[in-house]
């Protein structure tokens, strides 16, 4: 029986350690969170590392949940055979929000050109920096700009790749029985665990 792919994409700060867990307890499934960083711009030796750290897992059903994923959303569907990537949509008004609050001591997006020459101490080394793209502006406007960039791709991909790819509401998913019935069905998990209990991890 050849492997199944699920991934979880999204923007960070929008459900995806919750759907990690959500999706761990499926039947044949070994998922990871944010296993292998990957540069917001494409870099082909770094992702093909990836692949490979990915096809060589044991397990039915693998995959991977991670905002850095996003991007690379017309790489994975290439790599891939038998993928399914999720989108989990938060409004960026929320998102933002959660960003600043849960990591007002890392810098995330401010471009680091941008840090120096503003004199903006970047506070703690944060492992994700080359994960996100580079605006010469504020941390706060960042978070927009990138918000909204990330949240145009996905419409985008739900476009050029239905089968693959689909935009779900991170409250629906994780609230709704039905939404996550039906999101896990299209998944391809064929008995799909329901459980609107999986603890949250978002919010301010």
């Amino acid at each position: 029986m050849s492997k199944k792919f699920v991934f979880s994409a999204g923007t960070g700060r929008c459900g995806t350690t919750s759907i990690k867990s959500l999706l761990n307890i499926q039947h044949g499934t070994n998922i990871t969170k944010e296993v292998f960083p990957l540069s917001f711009d494409y870099n082909e030796e770094e992702f093909l590392e990836y692949v490979e750290l990915i096809k060589n897992r044991k397990g039915e059903i693998i995959g991977d949940s991670a905002f850095y994923l996003t991007p690379h959303v017309p790489n994975l569907i290439k790599h891939f055979e038998n993928v399914k990537i999720i989108y989990p949509f938060r409004e960026c008004t929320e998102q933002v929000e959660s960003n600043l609050y849960h990591w007002k001591n890392r810098n995330h997006v401010t471009h680091a050109y941008y840090a120096e020459q503003q004199g903006i101490n970047l506070g703690k080394t944060n492992k994700f920096l080359k994960c996100h793209p580079k605006f010469y502006c504020d941390k706060a406007e960042g978070l927009w700009r990138r918000c909204h960039l990330l949240h145009s791709l996905a419409i985008d991909y739900e476009c050029m790749y239905p089968e693959h790819f689909r935009i779900v509401h991170y409250k629906d998913f994780l609230n709704d029985e039905k939404k996550q019935f039906d999101t896990l069905t299209w998944m391809g998990f064929k008995e799909p665990v329901i459980n609107t209990n999986i603890m949250k991890n978002v919010g301010t």
